[in-house]
């Protein structure tokens, strides 16, 4: 039974960013967090921020288009930058970006040059402080779970 609500909260969470619900995404974000775990909807950075970049890296991992906009699937590297490594506000999901990129073999889209500068930039303005992904913990793991694993078995 909880098996079948978690994955029906994923599949809503996914669709809520693809159609841009800001809350609906933070109540499945939040049920998830009621079952295992992790930092609620309101810890983490802007919901409309947070709302576009977890929609590009929900598209990571779906391999379906689950952000508000133009740019279509084929041009994956101008939706990376533009919607996720680019703006100030997301940046600090680069992290996120790369263990998923790395989990789902993406490794020609962290290749490109344009990808590999702002990865590099956004890494090195975060500093020294925790990633967001490792702060949200169980509940990012759980919508994002490739991540995860390679965080676990390489240690990131």
């Amino acid at each position: 039974m909880k098996d079948k609500a978690l994955r029906d909260h994923r599949q809503q969470f996914y669709t809520a960013l693809k159609i841009d619900d800001e809350q609906r995404a933070a109540a499945s974000w939040n049920a998830v967090v009621d079952i295992v775990g992790g930092d609620s909807w309101s810890t983490l950075p802007s919901s409309y921020d947070t709302v576009r970049a977890l929609g590009v890296l929900a598209t990571l991992r779906t391999n379906t288009i689950c952000v508000p906009g133009k740019i279509p699937l084929s041009n994956l590297p101008n939706l990376v930058n533009s919607m996720l490594l680019q703006p100030r506000e997301r940046r600090c999901w680069t992290h996120a970006f790369e263990l998923l990129c790395r989990a789902r073999g993406l490794n020609d889209l962290l290749d490109r040059h344009s990808v590999q500068e702002k990865c590099d930039r956004n890494l090195t303005e975060d500093g020294f402080q925790p990633p967001i992904d490792r702060r949200a913990g169980p509940v990012f793991d759980f919508f994002f779970p490739e991540g995860a694993f390679r965080r676990l078995t390489l240690d990131d």
